[in-house]
């Protein structure tokens, strides 16, 4: 199983704030949240002994960036319900704790659960805008490696708390080699140092977290707390002041109402580095101009040494405009890589058949393989196969055999044999790469640029601390 997500969302651990947080309405919200996200962790990772999601769930909901069509929209809403393990999901909700009570006090129920949503969203927008930065050199696998958590919208939680509370204060505790460092810290300066810490992991493209959609959450959040509750906060400016003018008027006098001049120029910086993240994965996508990308899910049920159990995969296939060539990206599931393998050994994925458009049927058809290191591998097929106009393999069900290859350093050695007593394969396509990012990299900079704005000019506006 692989995924991109977050382990947590970050190395530390706040424990809470200075008491300084308005609260004008009760967190249902956050609580429902938090209680709907640990239900759904439940379901998904029984099969695993809840201590990591299913695999079917994984590729069925999480999102994944070359699934962009009209069909797929659900994914980047149910991606944020998943978790991968048992601590994903208690720091996500953990962190949801500690700063989504402070943000919904403020601002409502309805509101936080839009800002919340929104910020989810932005954070897809921005991850799937850098996706070929984070691993271009990696080809297509980035586009085909499912994202899941709660992290990017708990992120714009985060980024809303920082323009509510900048001069809070939260105590922390840092880890160091398993040691921590506790202290406390104004609210700005954590959540800052935070943010550019995923700015930084994600130029660096440290793999197996999502730290571009991190910082997209957050620049969601810093943007839509202005956007969706700005007249709600000058409201609770108002009332709060009024009932305790003596200690404001000396807050005003004697400290700088908002982020600070350095802190405005900090975060003006990292939020223009992501929006240019996104700009460099699109300047990336024309190393893959003059290709069609397909993007297929794969359902097996497979049996191996007399255990039988269901799997759910998925890659991405890229074909060449000009001819007969193609390539998919590595698969991590490895059922769903050998059936894959054994597909394109039998020349199954793209045919050159000028019949391309009819069914294709094998029954009983049994191939050797050559190429893993100079072994045949048998395989048997039965199989009804759709090709499109172009030749690619569109659809397929059927059942396959086939014995698996095991490489070690000694060279190929036969191993046992794998049956894949029912499968389906669902291509949708073709895209370009183009396609996938130019979307996501338009919205993510209208993002930024907004954020941008609201901490430069609107800092002032927000701040309650």
């Amino acid at each position: 199983m692989g995924c991109v997500c977050s382990e947590k969302i970050g190395r530390f651990l706040p424990a809470g704030g200075s008491g300084e947080e308005i609260t004008l309405h009760r967190p249902i919200v956050t609580y429902a949240l938090i209680i709907i996200n640990v239900a759904i962790y439940a379901i998904t990772s029984y099969e695993n002994g809840f201590l990591s999601i299913g695999s079917e769930y994984l590729w069925k909901y999480g999102f994944i960036p070359s699934f962009s069509s009209t069909e797929d929209l659900y994914r980047i809403l149910t991606s944020m319900f998943l978790h991968a393990d048992i601590l994903h999901i208690f720091f996500n909700m953990y962190f949801l704790y500690i700063f989504g009570r402070g943000v919904e006090g403020v601002i409502g129920s309805v509101r936080f659960l839009a800002l919340y949503l929104l910020s989810g969203i932005a954070a897809t927008m921005l991850h799937t805008a850098t996706v070929l930065l984070q691993g271009y050199d990696t080809g297509l696998l980035p586009l085909s490696i499912p994202a899941i958590g709660a992290s990017g919208a708990i992120s714009g939680v985060l980024g809303a708390y920082m323009m509510l509370y900048p001069g809070s204060y939260l105590s922390m505790c840092f880890f160091i080699f398993f040691f921590p460092l506790c202290g406390t810290f104004r609210t700005s300066t954590f959540t800052i140092f935070w943010f550019a810490m995923q700015v930084i992991y994600g130029y660096m493209r440290l793999g197996g977290i999502a730290f571009f959609a991190h910082a997209g959450g957050f620049i969601g959040g810093v943007a839509l707390i202005w956007l969706i509750a700005s007249s709600v906060i000058a409201r609770v400016k108002s009332v709060y002041g009024s009932f305790t003018l003596p200690r404001y008027i000396v807050f005003r006098e004697l400290m700088y109402e908002g982020l600070g001049g350095f802190a405005k120029a900090v975060l003006s910086i990292l939020i223009i580095s992501s929006v240019v993240a996104g700009v460099i994965s699109y300047s990336l996508s024309a190393n893959f101009e003059g290709y069609n990308i397909y993007s297929t899910e794969v359902y097996s049920v497979v049996s191996i040494e007399n255990a039988e159990l269901n799997n759910w995969g998925s890659f991405t296939l890229m074909i060449s405009q000009e001819g007969p060539q193609y390539t998919f990206s590595m698969i991590i599931d490895p059922y769903t890589r050998i059936l894959i393998n054994r597909l394109h050994g039998a020349g199954l994925l793209k045919i050159n058949d000028p019949e391309t458009r009819e069914l294709k049927t094998y029954i009983d058809e049994v191939i050797a393989i050559p190429g893993i290191q100079g072994v045949r591998v048998p395989v048997t097929i039965n199989i009804s196969a759709r090709y499109n106009e172009h030749g690619v393999l569109i659809y397929a069900e059927g059942s396959l055999t086939t014995q698996i290859i095991y490489i070690t350093r000694e060279g190929a050695v036969p191993g046992e044999y794998i049956s894949y007593n029912y499968f389906t394969l669902n291509a949708r396509g073709p895209s370009t790469v183009r396609e996938i990012v130019s979307l996501p990299v338009a919205i993510s900079s209208l993002v930024g640029l907004l954020a941008l704005y609201v901490v430069v000019g609107r800092d002032r506006d927000l701040a309650l601390t």
